[in-house]
């Protein structure tokens, strides 16, 4: 799968997630595997610096959807 192939599926999946009616927890759960699948598709680094720095310049725009992605999911403040 190509990466622009891989990019709709993903987007096709967060959109999913976001407009289904499950419960935030239940959405933070898939929005982290989907987070997930995305850093092993795109080989996204792990560590911020000169590799993330190197990938960013080249594919921006997986970035910038892998932090909307991060920024969506609503992190429960309850200590469990």
């Amino acid at each position: 799968m190509n990466k622009e192939t891989s990019m709709k599926e993903m987007k096709k999946r967060f959109e999913e997630i976001v407009d289904s009616k499950a419960e935030d927890g239940d959405k933070d759960l898939r929005l982290a595997i989907l987070m997930t699948d995305m850093e092993k598709v795109f080989s996204i680094p792990a560590i911020a610096g000169k590799r993330l720095e190197a990938f960013e310049k080249k594919h921006s725009d997986v970035l910038e959807f892998y932090r909307e992605v991060s920024a969506a999911r609503k992190f429960n403040e309850e200590v469990i």
